[in-house]
């Protein structure tokens, strides 16, 4: 498969957005991904790790090929579970 450039700070955002470590994430995947150095600096990976990785942060794999960080969720908002009465 070809290889594809994937900017650390965004499988960072990603990751950190989600609550995972890349090492709890590289357990879920079947391949041999070494996401510990994808996450340390700007990689060249190839698709179907992307595609794996995709799979368990469920974002389309284009998605993380953005180089800007993800942006963080705002979570400033009203709970969205309601309170019994």
């Amino acid at each position: 498969m070809p290889l594809v450039s994937v900017s650390a700070v965004r499988i960072q955002g990603v990751l950190a957005n989600r609550r995972m470590i890349a090492a709890d994430v590289a357990t879920r995947i079947t391949r041999p991904v070494d996401l510990g150095a994808i996450v340390e600096q700007d990689s060249e990976v190839d698709l179907d790790d992307l595609i794996a990785i995709a799979v368990v942060v469920k974002q389309p794999w284009p998605y993380l090929l953005i180089d800007d960080p993800e942006p963080s969720p705002d979570r400033s908002g009203p709970p969205h579970r309601h309170e019994p009465t």
